[in-house]
């Protein structure tokens, strides 16, 4: 090990972290402010009460998949759909699956789709974590 190399990217590493951080409170600020303005308006705080108010955690989702600052736009939209995907996935947790028979068909193909992939994930999990 060679103890300037070492040094040299320690001071490496916390250049560019200062860098990100500066560029995370100017740059998103106004698309967060954004985000908490669409979250309002899809008014699932009164029609979904039981639907968590993740917004932050979605974007910091998208922030370590994406964090260039070009992608402001498509960090936001990646946000919405974070959201999404947390919302439909707080409906399936209450969901009555013998309420599927009020569905129409397409509906019916929809919900069976999710339901089965949701179950068959952390099964594939638990089968592939008894192989490690």
């Amino acid at each position: 090990m060679n103890p300037i190399l070492l040094e040299l990217a320690k001071l490496d590493f916390n250049m560019v972290q200062a860098v990100h951080i500066e560029g995370l409170k100017h740059s998103s600020s106004y698309h967060f402010y954004l985000l908490v303005k669409w979250l309002k308006n899809t008014r699932w705080d009164t029609t979904l009460p039981f639907a968590r108010d993740r917004l932050v955690e979605n974007f910091l989702w998208t922030i370590g998949y994406s964090y260039l600052p070009q992608f402001r736009l498509g960090r936001r939209n990646l946000t919405k759909v974070n959201a999404l995907v947390t919302t439909i996935d707080d409906v399936y947790d209450v969901w009555d699956v013998n309420a599927i028979q009020e569905l129409s068909d397409y509906m019916k193909i929809c919900f069976l789709r999710f339901n089965n992939t949701v179950n068959e994930i952390p099964y594939n999990t638990m089968i592939n974590s008894r192989k490690l």
